[in-house]
């Protein structure tokens, strides 16, 4: 695989201007001729390798005044990422990737083909109940049957990438960048201010380095958990989402200690992070007393939080009603391939099967692709990441296969949450020999005035639901010429879809699951199920 990819950095030397770049895992490429860039794809395609995101970026103005097109691709296992950037006079004079990549059609703003009028429908939305976003999910049913679903978005459009020029400089965009999708704070101010980092050429202190190991996998763990508890609601299993709910709050709670803020707002800073001024350390005793006090004596470590969610997460993946309703909403692993799943959605669609030999669900992950952070600095958190499905109570959560269903991504969850408290137990003995009275931030701006004007960077993180990307390019005046964001939903959202609509199963599918329908399909009462099992954002779709 390695050789592959080299001889496409070679084929790209031959076809294409190399353009310097400072990380060291990343490779630049200007292609020239449009079919060059086809057969480039074509051969990244057959390597493995997928499409990271897509950067429209419009530079009249500048040097060589066009318009460009960065595409950014990931090598399948290694940490290296290929950048072909494509240039032209016009904005519509960009070739099309899509028969090489699908999952481009992501960064294309229009709507999914349009339903047979003629049929059933049922629409609903774009209000919804609670307190989730607009959008209309538009079904074409025969009898309670789902043939196929349209998704529609953009009716609160934020014009989030537009704030970012307007409103904010390199140095304070964090701010918003937190805002941009809720849950998910943490992972987007860090994806942000990596990208600030790298355009500045700073490195984070030690000590920060690790808290943004710590937040991160406690935002992880808690937005796991609060999945897991609505998963059970919709089951109507309502003593276990109960209990679960009130586990989720601890965590909240937890988070507002160490941090000041429930959804660990305001932690990140471009150069590394700031802390409560009550915040003096961060131990194993401080979060376990912590932990005490929040639950009054119900919780008072976190091994003893980790073993009141096992005992209601077993409970619910050892129902038999969970197992047979749970068993919908198969996203294949091909599916999840083409559209360029992400996160959780594509973990738990990579099947093993007698024809993958060795492979195992290691990938579509940016902590072990792309190490950074802690999980560079320390190879036995990536072990611990490796290890996705350790030794459980009953033999058939060990055997379950990562088949692509509600079932196979519940499960998934609970294998994450574990992970991440081996992780947090991890990180925090470390942080017991870190000093908390030294600088937790790196000096960024005048590191930031020597970088060049309209150079670019890009800074990411895998969040909860997968890899959050953000591409940053710096003006003349040391400010934010343009800030493009990629969430995972961005790419999620269209494998939901794969899905939910009626679709046949390959062969070697029902020849490993025997008892499953072909062609696969739902009722429409299921879909909220399926819908909470990828818990997509809305916001992180429409910018």
């Amino acid at each position: 695989m390695t050789t592959d990819w080299n001889a496409i950095l070679a084929d790209c030397q031959e076809k294409g201007d190399v353009r310097y770049r400072r990380e060291s895992n990343q490779t630049h490429f200007i292609i020239h001729d449009r079919d060059d860039l086809l057969a480039l794809c074509k051969s990244l395609r057959e390597i493995g390798a997928y499409l990271v995101t897509v950067v429209a970026n419009d530079e009249r103005e500048l040097v060589n005044g066009s318009y460009k097109r960065y595409h950014y691709f990931s090598h399948p296992t290694a940490d290296q990422f290929l950048i072909l950037e494509w240039q032209s006079d016009r904005a519509d004079d960009f070739p099309s990737i899509q028969k090489q990549f699908p999952a481009v059609a992501a960064f294309v703003n229009k709507s999914d083909a349009a339903i047979n009028e003629s049929s059933q429908m049922m629409i609903v939305g774009p209000n919804h109940a609670g307190i989730i976003e607009s959008g209309q999910f538009r079904f074409q049913i025969m009898g309670e049957q789902i043939n196929q679903v349209q998704f529609r978005f953009g009716w609160k459009k934020r014009n989030i990438e537009k704030l970012f020029t307007t409103n904010f400089t390199l140095l304070d965009g964090w701010q918003l960048a937190e805002k941009v999708v809720g849950d998910s704070a943490f992972a987007h101010s860090l994806a942000y201010c990596r990208a600030v980092e790298s355009l500045a050429g700073v490195d984070v202190p030690e000590t920060a380095v690790y808290l943004r190991g710590l937040f991160l996998e406690l935002e992880r763990l808690y937005n796991h958990i609060r999945n897991y508890k609505a998963l059970a609601n919709d089951v109507a299993a309502h003593q276990i989402s109960t209990e679960l709910s009130v586990l989720w709050q601890y965590l909240m709670e937890l988070n507002e200690r160490l941090s000041g803020h429930r959804l660990l707002f305001g932690v990140n800073r471009p150069g590394g992070v700031t802390l409560p001024d009550a915040v003096k350390n961060i131990s194993h005793d401080s979060v376990n007393r912590a932990l005490s006090e929040i639950s009054v004596g119900r919780v008072n470590s976190l091994p003893a939080f980790l073993d009141q969610f096992l005992k209601f997460g077993d409970k619910l993946l050892n129902s038999a009603s969970y197992q047979e309703r749970a068993s919908i909403g198969i996203l294949t692993k091909a599916n999840a391939v083409r559209l360029g799943a992400r996160g959780v959605t594509a973990r738990a669609s990579n099947w093993k099967t007698k024809e993958d030999g060795d492979a195992v669900l290691i990938r579509f992950d940016f902590r072990l692709n792309h190490p950074y952070g802690v999980y560079k600095t320390d190879a036995a958190l990536r072990d611990k990441i490796l290890t996705t499905e350790p030794e459980l109570p009953e033999q058939r959560l060990r055997s379950h296969e990562m088949r692509g269903d509600v079932y196979a991504r519940t499960h998934l969850r609970l294998l994450e949450i574990r992970t991440s408290v081996a992780i947090i137990q991890s990180l925090l003995t470390h942080l017991e020999t870190m000093m908390f009275d030294t600088p937790l931030h790196a000096p960024v701006e005048r590191a930031l005035q020597r970088t060049p004007n309209f150079e670019f960077a890009l800074g990411y993180a895998e969040g909860w639901r997968g890899d959050v990307v953000y591409w940053l390019m710096k003006d003349r005046f040391g400010q934010i010429y343009r800030c493009q964001v990629r969430d995972p939903s961005r790419f999620n959202w269209a494998a939901l879809k794969a899905a939910v609509d009626r679709h046949q199963l390959p062969p070697i599918y029902i020849k490993q699951y025997p008892k499953t329908q072909n062609p696969a399909i739902i009722i429409q009462p299921d879909f909220p199920l399926v819908n909470q099992s990828f818990n997509l954002s809305y916001a992180g779709y429409v910018l």
